[in-house]
């Protein structure tokens, strides 16, 4: 703590320590785990982040050896897009950059390695998919 000269808030300053109290902006994640090394992270950016990412649902299932589909759905509950990558979950990140209703609200990261027949969701419909979180803005 650091003290200043005695004045006419007595001897500490009236906003050491204190903070602006404003929340910063962070967008809605999903991870997709095999375990706690190995995940598929997805991340909203732009408007889609903040409060309203919480509100958006994928699921990412196997379809085949070496084949997963990924399904997003928005916040009113209209699915935008299936993604499938026949290569492995390693295509998939390209995938979603490259498609033009992903593209500009999602990014996808492999972080370790995802096997070729890892089951992360159920089923397929939207009563199956996950929330995303940790958004506000």
């Amino acid at each position: 703590m650091r003290f200043f000269k005695k004045g006419p808030f007595g001897r500490f300053s009236p906003l050491m320590g204190s903070r602006i109290l404003s929340k910063p902006r962070t967008n809605a994640s999903l991870a997709f785990q095999v375990d706690k090394d190995n995940y598929f992270l997805l991340q909203l950016k732009g408007t889609a982040g903040g409060d309203i990412g919480n509100l958006y649902k994928s699921i990412l299932y196997y379809a085949a050896t070496n084949r997963y589909s990924l399904r997003i759905w928005s916040p009113a509950g209209v699915l935008l897009a299936t993604l499938t990558v026949s290569s492995g979950m390693g295509g998939m990140p390209a995938l979603i950059t490259a498609n033009a209703n992903t593209g500009s609200i999602l990014t996808g990261r492999v972080i370790g390695t995802i096997g070729s027949d890892v089951t992360f969701s159920p089923g397929i419909a939207i009563g199956d998919a996950t929330s995303y979180s940790g958004g506000f803005g």
